[in-house]
């Protein structure tokens, strides 16, 4: 029996734990399964028809993306483990829904967060770095400055607003 849900776990915990070639070799195959000859693109029949564990399929995407939120905290990070210099992804949170954009070029690496609808709410944010080394951070709203500061463990950045930023839609945080 085919166990899709059960299959885009590992492939998660695989994305997590640095394997992630074999994390999408592993989505590749099962989506060469469910090609739309053999098996139907849009129903990964698991235990019947429109089974819901094939959603485990976002937590690839979500482990890919290295996405963390915390709502209660006002707490957003990522952490691309593809193509972390030219990163795109969506991301949900409790009221709404955006963007992060990353770029990295000349050792200076620029993550903006854009809210597409509903808001925000955000006192802080994690990245991660290519090097692990910080030399200047400055985070800007809608291209304002905002009074942050800095904690860094290893390759990890988390930056700490000093006041909560709500950020509506049309919103952009850059740091």
């Amino acid at each position: 029996e085919v166990w899709t849900g059960v299959e885009y776990s590992v492939a998660a915990l695989l994305a997590y734990t640095g394997y992630v070639d074999e994390c999408v070799d592993l989505v590749r195959r099962v989506r060469q399964r469910h090609d739309g000859l053999r098996r139907s693109p849009w129903n990964e029949v698991e235990c019947g028809d429109h089974y819901a564990r094939g959603m485990a399929s976002h937590g690839v995407f979500l482990a890919l993306c290295g996405f963390e939120y915390h709502g209660p905290k006002g707490h957003l990070g990522f952490a691309p483990r593809i193509r972390p210099d030219h990163f795109r992804a969506a991301f949900t949170a409790a009221e709404g829904w955006g963007a992060l954009a990353q770029e990295r070029s000349g050792g200076k690496q620029v993550s903006a967060i854009e809210v597409k609808w509903g808001r925000l709410r955000l006192n802080s944010v994690a990245l991660e770095l290519p090097d692990g080394a910080v030399r200047k951070v400055a985070a800007t709203l809608n291209d304002a400055p905002l009074a942050a500061r800095t904690d860094q463990q290893g390759a990890r950045l988390v930056v700490t607003l000093a006041e909560e930023a709500v950020l509506e839609e049309g919103a952009r945080l850059e740091i």
